[in-house]
């Protein structure tokens, strides 16, 4: 069951899915959503940011549709207009809109197809609005993005452009965070 607005089909009400069974995980952007289910990632809602697809004449994907992945995907996480996934072999590849950094690399503004991004061993990552942290297997966390509220976990700068590891004396377990704030 779903709930909220599915305005840009980022709920996949259009067409009955059978993709239910065994999901693992969803997270949810602004307008678009994502499930894995047996290490299959799909997608439904706006393609704004061609966060669905690559071709920017897609406007909106209404059904749940395959995102082709491989390897297999473990997590999905999304920001306002970005996505990251963690993949069984602990690589993250991320795409969508990068104006603030948030895929972690400085250029270009919009990816259009996943990129695998220069953090190693990462077991989780999370997406704010227009940040990013990705906790490593050793307890570590790196943020990137606009840190404007220190939401990055650093007083400054305003924004980090690439993923920075984070002074935190003792191993972290979990990452949370929310549109400008981050646990």
């Amino acid at each position: 069951k779903s709930y909220g607005s599915d305005e840009e089909g980022q709920r996949g009400l259009f067409q009955p899915s059978t993709h239910f069974e065994s999901i693992t995980m969803l997270s949810s952007g602004w307008d678009v959503s994502f499930m894995i289910n047996d290490r299959q990632l799909y997608g439904t809602g706006s393609n704004e940011a061609c966060l669905l697809c690559s071709n920017a004449r897609i406007k909106k994907v209404l059904s749940w549709s395959i995102i082709p992945f491989t390897p297999k995907v473990i997590q999905v996480s999304c920001g306002l207009k970005h996505a990251l996934v963690v993949t069984e072999e602990r690589q993250v590849f991320g795409w969508g809109d990068n104006r603030h950094c948030q895929l972690g690399v400085s250029s270009p503004k919009l990816l259009s197809n996943p990129q695998l991004l220069d953090v190693q061993d990462i077991i989780q990552v999370c997406c704010g609005a227009q940040h990013s942290l990705f906790l490593d297997h050793k307890g570590q966390v790196h943020a990137t993005g606009n840190n404007r509220y220190s939401q990055c976990g650093l007083p400054s700068p305003a924004m980090l452009s690439s993923p920075t590891s984070l002074d935190i004396p003792e191993p972290i377990s979990r990452i949370f965070t929310n549109w400008n704030t981050s646990f």
